[in-house]
């Protein structure tokens, strides 16, 4: 099973995966060998016995070369989390780290405890404003046929949205135990991972509540609280806080507005969208012909993900449409693409719901259908 731990994957990285751009540590390619979690615990466990089998004249000769590196070791520290950490900053307890001279890549920063043996790699991510529940839940689903322990659960302890999942491997003979805690805020999320041995776990405990506890949101960007209302020459959206503004374009031929639905507790909505786009480039002269066009094209290509393809007459807005319908297997989405003419322009109104939508998703979408008045 290979694993990615995208940066908020795919899994941002993944998971989104893929989330998910990503973080969930390198990849696996079986269940016995592993270059992420593995090789980087394997290093951790590597220095216990080292420091366990060390000679008093051995600790003091690395207790020098350990001082005359501080100053260098803590730059680099320093610097690797402000290159790796936009929108977040972390406390002076940073001092108590070195990077990992055995394990760094890129995306995220390896860190180790200067004093205990405790293993810490981090990264930030886009939270595409779905909780810390949400995210960790998905984690779980990558995990839990590799892994044993696994448990999850939210940290309200915490001032920031947190949640951890707790698991353990068996890899070389050794056991190792890692808490993978997923910090939200706003539509950002920072990702730390703690590794450890058993018999460290509550000193890794209390590493990590001071490290996260030490942990400040920066960014001076903040999701809208209030009913919010879009306007231009086309038309108006009155929308509230469930939906995000996604994104926006514009040529000389076609205007295309797209919101998402958020602040979920799974991931199994972050792809939820409402999109409204208007076409003037000619190549269609009417809405019917566009949407034949879409079907005839979405027929021919004969996917084995598309499924329920289909092209009927509908309204949206009171007004009648064609309505080329169908579901995608792998992203687990119904789709419905609405054409219709309205005042000299080809309109194309895109709406997505999770096939497994309890009702949520649905109500919402009507409610910013609703709020959409047409110029």
């Amino acid at each position: 099973m290979k694993i990615i731990i995208t940066i908020g994957a795919s899994i941002c990285a993944v998971l989104i995966g893929g989330l998910i751009t990503g973080f969930y540590l390198e990849s696996r390619e079986d269940k016995e060998k592993s270059s992420g979690t593995a090789e980087t615990f394997s290093s951790v466990s590597d220095d216990i016995v080292d420091e366990e089998n060390l000679t008093e004249d051995d600790a003091s000769d690395a207790d020098s070369d350990n001082e005359s590196d501080e100053t260098k070791a803590l730059t680099d520290v320093d610097t690797a989390i402000e290159e790796a950490i936009k929108e977040f900053s972390v406390g002076d307890i940073i001092d108590n780290y070195k990077l990992s001279d055995k394990y760094q890549d890129e995306g995220y920063v390896v860190l180790e405890h200067k004093n205990e043996p405790v293993m810490f790699a981090v990264c930030e991510g886009s939270s595409w404003a779905v909780s810390s529940y949400g995210h960790a839940k998905d984690f779980v689903e990558f995990i839990e046929d590799d892994c044993t322990d696994v448990s999850l659960k939210k940290c309200p302890e915490y001032k920031y949205d947190v949640s951890v999942v707790s698991y353990k491997e068996e890899l070389d003979g050794k056991t190792i135990f890692s808490d993978y805690y997923q910090l939200c805020e706003q539509d950002a999320k920072f990702d730390i991972i703690v590794m450890y041995t058993e018999d460290f776990d509550l000193i890794a405990k209390e590493l990590a509540d001071e490290f996260i506890n030490s942990i400040e949101y920066t960014s001076d960007f903040y999701y809208p609280t209030e009913p919010q209302t879009f306007e231009n020459d086309f038309f108006s959206v009155y929308y509230q806080p469930e939906w995000i503004e996604n994104n926006r374009s514009s040529t000389d031929t076609s205007y295309e507005f797209n919101f998402k639905y958020g602040h979920s507790d799974t991931m199994d909505n972050y792809l939820a969208c409402y999109k409204i786009r208007i076409e003037n480039d000619g190549e269609y002269s009417t809405a019917e012909e566009y949407a034949s066009s879409a079907y005839k094209t979405k027929a021919e290509s004969n996917s084995k993900l598309r499924h329920s393809l289909s092209l009927d007459k509908d309204e949206i807005f009171g007004i009648p449409a064609h309505r080329l319908s169908y579901s995608l297997s792998l992203l687990k989405y119904n789709y419905n693409i609405y054409y219709f003419d309205y005042n000299g322009h080809i309109y194309v109104v895109t709406t997505s719901i999770p096939i497994n939508d309890d009702g949520t998703v649905a109500a919402a979408m009507q409610r910013i259908i609703d709020g959409t008045t047409l110029k």
